[in-house]
């Protein structure tokens, strides 16, 4: 069951990559969110999700440090220029 629940999140978070790349604030907003609402689960759900398998753990620890990085280059000062000028092209 929780490997279905991390295939769903990696889809929802490829979903927003694609529109992220394509410039859209929103959704680099919304993939912020979720990346804070999960962040703030992730002590609760990791050791269980390790208990259960440890395959699933380890993945579930590697897209929550993965998702940490993206959020961290999402607003740096380069990704900013990057959006604006992006909205200048449209």
């Amino acid at each position: 069951m929780s490997l279905v629940v991390i295939i769903f999140s990696t889809a929802i978070l490829g979903l927003l990559a694609y529109f992220i790349k394509r410039g859209s604030v929103t959704s680099r907003n919304i993939y912020a969110v979720l990346t804070s609402i999960g962040f703030l689960m992730f002590p609760f759900v990791i050791p269980d999700t390790f208990r259960l398998s440890f395959i699933v753990g380890f993945f579930s620890l590697v897209q929550s440090v993965l998702q940490l990085i993206a959020l961290i280059l999402l607003f740096k000062s380069d990704s900013r220029t990057w959006y604006k000028q992006k909205k200048l092209e449209k």
